[in-house]
Parts: C-alpha cells; sequence; structure tokens
C-alpha cells in the first residue's frame, strides 16, 4: 500500500488561531492513556476492542499507533483507527462518538479537527476502499445522521478540516462522530487531533503563506510579484480585503483585492499587481513580510493571524523551468504498473525528455515487491531511493517534493502532475554535451550551469544516463515496455557536491569517460539494454538540504563511430541476450523502406522482413525461439546505408 502526497508552491494549510472565537468544546487527546479514549468519549465497531488487536479507535502516541504503511507521523498524541496494522482487522463500521455538548444560543458554529486520512483504494489481494464519515445526533448517540463524507489528504499527511454545524443551530444537546469502514479489505485508517468546535469571527481573514511565484520558493526577482495565501477564518464570507507587503522593512506596497468570493474556511491564493523592485543578486536574503489589515471594508477581527513571512533569495534574472519527475518503480509491482499504463502513454505523447517540451523523467527501478527480479535494479537506484526515503511503490517526486502520482491516478490527474512540473520560473541554466563513441564503447561529457544567484548553501548536481525504451520480458505484470528508465548516474547517484554559487559565473561538470556495456542487463549492473546512443543525459541542481529541484535539462546524445545513416537514429536491440524474440529499436526522422537482415556466424540469413515505415520511434519484433544458440548479426539497411547491431541468443 502506498501513501499519497501533491506539491503545492506556497503553504495554505496553516491553522488558525482564532483566539478571539468562542470555543465550545476541545479535546486535544494528550491525556488519554493508550489505548483508551478521552474521558466522555465512546465508540462503537464491528468487533471486540482491545489493547492487543486493531479493531476500533484508540488513543496514543504514533509509536503506540502507527504501522508499516500508516506510520502516522507528526503528532504526539491522537486518536486513530489503524486497519493497516494488520490484514483480519474488522474496521467495517468503526464510530467514535464525541462527548455531548450544547450549543444553546449559538448559531453559525463549526467543528474543526486535523485529520491523517487517504480515503484510498488498495488493488492488491485483500483489498478494497475505505471511507469515513462526519456525524450528528441529537438524541445522545440513537441514531445517527451524516453531516458529511470525509475526502482523503491530498497536499500533506495531516490536514486541517473546517464543516460547518449550521443545521444544529441552538442544539441543546449534540454528539458528533467519526464513522471508518474499510470496505471490506486491508486498508489505512485514520486519525483525529485538535478536535473543536467554536463560532468564529464575523470579519476574519488569516494569511498563511507567502512567496515569490518561482519553483523554489526562496528566489524572486525584479520581474515577480509577491503572492500570498489569505484563508476566510471567520463566519462571513470575504469580498474583499487590504493587505501589505514589505521588503526588509522599507516602505510597505499596499493593496485592496476586490471581486473576491472566499468562503469560510477556504483558501484563495492572491497576488499582488506591483512587481518586486530593487532586487539584486546578493548573498543577502531579503525579509518578505506580508500582512492583511482589511476584510470585507472591516478591520481584520483578529490581528495575531494577518502576518505571514519568509525569506528569498535575491535573483537578476528569472528563466523557463524545466520540471523533473522521479519515478520509483518495478516490473514486478502490480501497482506500478497500473499507474505506468496510464502515465506511459502521456510520457511519450508529451514528448518528455526532448528538450522543447521542458518536462523530464527520471526512472528507478527497484527490487521490490516479491520476487524482486528486476534485472535493471542497481546501486544508484538504490542511492536515490534512500535519499527520498521511498519504501513503498509506486513513488513519484517531482521537483524534488512528493507527487500525486499513484496506482490510481488518471490520465487527467497524470497530465496535470506533468503541467504542474514546468509551471513555475527557474533561476539558473544548464546546457552541455553528451557523446557516445561507439567505437570505443565510452560516454564522455561536458555540463555547464550557470546561477543568476549568489548564495551558499548545500548542492547537489546529478547527471543521469535514461534509456528511452526498452522491453523487458522478465516482467511479472505483463508491463512489457519501460521508458526513461535510469541505467548510470555520473560519477554515482551521489552526485557533484557545490557549496556555493555566484550570479553569471558558470560552474562546469564532466563526465571524463565511462566505459559502457550493452546487453546482459542483470541486477547490480549498470549495462545498457542497447546503445546508449538511445539514451538521454538528465541533469538537475538539487537543494540538498530542501530537497527541491532548481533546474533541470535533458541532453540528447551526439554519436561517433555509429554509421551515418541519414533519417534514422538511436538503434538498439534489446533484450539482449534473448531468448524467444529480441526487439530492434530506432528512431525515424523521415519515412522510407527498412530491410532487417538476421544471419548467424556463418553469414546464413535465418530472418529477414522489409518494412516501409514513417517518422517516430520504431520497434520491429525478431523471433528467436527458432534459432539455435549463438552470436547473430543483424543489419538494418535502408538507401542511405546501413548498420550493424550483434545479438546473443540463450536456450
Amino acid at each position: 500500500m502506498k501513501k499519497l502526497f501533491t506539491l503545492l508552491s506556497i503553504a495554505i494549510l496553516g491553522v488558525c488561531s482564532n483566539s478571539f472565537a468562542q470555543v465550545v468544546t476541545s479535546q486535544d487527546y494528550e491525556t488519554a492513556v493508550f489505548p483508551a479514549l478521552p474521558t466522555g468519549w465512546t465508540q462503537t465497531a464491528a468487533g471486540t476492542i482491545t489493547a492487543s488487536t486493531w479493531v476500533g479507535w484508540k488513543t496514543g502516541d504514533s509509536s503506540a499507533l502507527a504501522s508499516t504503511f500508516f506510520t502516522l507521523t507528526g503528532h504526539t498524541h491522537f486518536c486513530a483507527v489503524n486497519d493497516d496494522h494488520d490484514s483480519i482487522s474488522n474496521n467495517s463500521n468503526s464510530l467514535l462518538k464525541s462527548a455531548s455538548f450544547s450549543l444553546t444560543g449559538i448559531t453559525g458554529a463549526y467543528v474543526s479537527f486535523d485529520m491523517y486520512y487517504f480515503a484510498s483504494t488498495y488493488t492488491g489481494a485483500g483489498g478494497g476502499t475505505e471511507s469515513m464519515t462526519l456525524e450528528a445526533s441529537t438524541d445522545g448517540g440513537s441514531t445517527w445522521t451524516v453531516i458529511q463524507t470525509i475526502a482523503g489528504n491530498t497536499v500533506s499527511l495531516w490536514e486541517t478540516r473546517y464543516i460547518s454545524l449550521a443545521t444544529y443551530n441552538n442544539a441543546n444537546s449534540l454528539m458528533l462522530g467519526f464513522r471508518y469502514k474499510d470496505g471490506g479489505g486491508w486498508l489505512y485508517g485514520a486519525a483525529i487531533d485538535n478536535f473543536k468546535v467554536f463560532k468564529p469571527l464575523n470579519d476574519d481573514a488569516s494569511a498563511i503563506g507567502t512567496a515569490v511565484p518561482h519553483i523554489v520558493p526562496k528566489f524572486g526577482a525584479n520581474t515577480d510579484s509577491v503572492i500570498y495565501g489569505a484563508m476566510n477564518v471567520g463566519g462571513n464570507t470575504i469580498t474583499s480585503l487590504t493587505a501589505q507587503y514589505t521588503i526588509n522593512g522599507g516602505a510597505p506596497v499596499s493593496q485592496t483585492f476586490t471581486g473576491l468570493s472566499i468562503a469560510p474556511f477556504t483558501t484563495s491564493v492572491l497576488a499582488f499587481n506591483t512587481t518586486l523592485s530593487g532586487i539584486t543578486a546578493t548573498a543577502t536574503q531579503y525579509a518578505l513580510k506580508v500582512v492583511i489589515t482589511q476584510v470585507n471594508g472591516n478591520a481584520d477581527a483578529d490581528p495575531s493571524n494577518d502576518t505571514t513571512t519568509a525569506s528569498f533569495i535575491g535573483s537578476n534574472q528569472a528563466v523557463t523551468h524545466n520540471g523533473l519527475i522521479e519515478e520509483f518503480s518495478s516490473s514486478t509491482c502490480s501497482p506500478c504498473a497500473a499507474l505506468n499504463a496510464t502515465f506511459d502513454p502521456l510520457v511519450v505523447s508529451n514528448n518528455i525528455n526532448v528538450p522543447s517540451t521542458h518536462v523530464n523523467l527520471i526512472r528507478y527501478q527497484m527490487n521490490w515487491p516479491s520476487p524482486g527480479n528486476d534485472v535493471s535494479y542497481n546501486p544508484d537506484g538504490v542511492t536515490r531511493r534512500t535519499y527520498y526515503g521511498v519504501n513503498g511503490i509506486p513513488d513519484a517526486f517531482v521537483n524534488g517534493a512528493s507527487s500525486n502520482l499513484n496506482s490510481g491516478s488518471t490520465a487527467a490527474q497524470c497530465q496535470a502532475e506533468i503541467d504542474g512540473s514546468h509551471s513555475d520560473k527557474s533561476v539558473m541554466d544548464i546546457s552541455g554535451t553528451y557523446n557516445v563513441n561507439g567505437t570505443t564503447h565510452a560516454i564522455t561529457g561536458t555540463v555547464s550551469v550557470t546561477p543568476y544567484f549568489t548564495y551558499s548553501g548545500s548542492y547537489k548536481v546529478h547527471m543521469a544516463a535514461c534509456e528511452r525504451h526498452y522491453q523487458n520480458p522478465g516482467n511479472t505484470t505483463g508491463q512489457l515496455d519501460y521508458y526513461r528508465v535510469m541505467r548510470k548516474m555520473f560519477p554515482d547517484a551521489n552526485g557533484t557536491s557545490v557549496a556555493s554559487w555566484t550570479a553569471g559565473t558558470a560552474q562546469n561538470f564532466n563526465i571524463a569517460s565511462y566505459a559502457y556495456s550493452v546487453g546482459s542487463v542483470a541486477q547490480g549492473n549498470y549495462n545498457f539494454w542497447a546503445s546508449p546512443s538511445g539514451s538521454d543525459l538528465v541533469v538537475f541542481v538539487q537543494d540538498n538540504t530542501t530537497g527541491e529541484v532548481i533546474q533541470s535539462v535533458v541532453i540528447p546524445p551526439t554519436t561517433t563511430g555509429v554509421a551515418d545513416m541519414s533519417g534514422i537514429n538511436s538503434i538498439g536491440v534489446y533484450p539482449n541476450p534473448a531468448s524467444d524474440f529480441a526487439t530492434v529499436e530506432f528512431n525515424m526522422t523521415e519515412s522510407q523502406n527498412v530491410q532487417l537482415i538476421v544471419s548467424d556466424v556463418m553469414g546464413r540469413i535465418v530472418y529477414t522482413t522489409s518494412q516501409e515505415l514513417g517518422n517516430g520511434e520504431q520497434h520491429i519484433t525478431v523471433p528467436t525461439t527458432n534459432l539455435a544458440a549463438g552470436i547473430y548479426n543483424i543489419k538494418i539497411q535502408t538507401t542511405s546505408g546501413n548498420q550493424s547491431l550483434r545479438l546473443s541468443v540463450v536456450k
């Protein structure tokens, strides 16, 4: 099972203080001792509730309540139902009930709570779909009415929810309940913390995040506008608000934002019309402060939550950002195959790892789950897995942050991740060369990184040779085709450290000479499935402290020692060795007739085919089932020339 995340450029989930709101009742679960519920709280469940079984709700900390896939990190004490701890727990109807409270004389109340919940479907054996509802009872818990079906978290592991209790204005006795159902399968569970029922102030906004719109929010240039998150934590819909920002405590820049419609406990991201000025590429960080001063023409009701601050590094130029997607997958992972069945067609149609599209992909093949025999698994993939702390697949990171790509992702959701990966600006340029020498079987290259900021920190420059496409008949999931898979990182997956950058000063990084091998791909080696002329070099710069990828680029190969065939390039054959079949892959830049001839070591032709092919990536399958074990020559012939490949057949 796999936890879910998404990527936001600024934080928009801050918890408001509501220091002047009228609190009716609250519970932080800090004093209850595992597994007991707080005083006055009760529950019903489908099975027997004990400290040693995993049925129903319990209070405690993560060490008492967490499991392998339902990690429950981030809060101290909370209340949770864990369905992941074992596969036999019956949480088909686990209802947590609050203590009774009164809303007499109170209208427009809300309930808020922090929630750790995915609303996930597990497609493996014994899986199902989990659900969660908030319910209310006015008769002491005899009958319950659903107030809201709770959606799963999409931004962070813990998210704060706000739900109106207007239906129960002036109720003299009210109980709230959290009903979790595992759908009869083995799922994750749910957790709540900081439960509170309160009546909010009328006109109250909370400033909950500020940034400048770059992929890494800590960089800013003179062409940027300041953006911030405004959350309505009051009872009235916000139609206008006034805010101001200052840089380094200087003169405030104020703006009234009109035409808004921010409902209670929802958030809007707003941008000032005035762009930054006076910003230079200096090693000193700029201090940015945003303050909300008025809501709906009135002074903000709670000044304690009006201010948000950030710091950023000055940049003297903003350039096109190339997004980077890093996916962890495996040929033995059914959920991975489910994601790739949706994602891979978009990888091809979006021309990912083509420079003009500004989106780059690196796939790292893992060695789990059982049987764990993905032959593309190698130590460089392990290093990247360790860096991100990946403990379940499929897992994916966009520009160094967790993404929403998972086994249940739709085509629209996958496309949104692709589009969002390069929607911002960057403050760095990367260029270079990537040469494949077919005579010496060596890879060389030079990469130049030019920053547009001056700063010291902990950065890494990573270079990854990614095979565009191969087929792995040894898969256990039915996924035959694999795209943009990392085969080798230079000098290794730890990258090259950079302690500081100076605006406008390029730093160079070299691939001196790497001796590559083709075929016989096996766990632990870096062999390419076919000639690395069918690979690309993906280069990216990562802030090693925050994990943020500042910029990436794809560098197509230049080749030497490879026959020149006008209109055809990136030729390779895989698997090699082959048993039942081999695939010859190449790219066509113009339509023409292609003849493929297979001969044995004596020069006898054992297979031939001739095809009229058009533009794009092409594949010709060579049947090898009836061929004897040995070495064969594959010749690809066109009117502009021919090229030969070696193929080993094993039995």
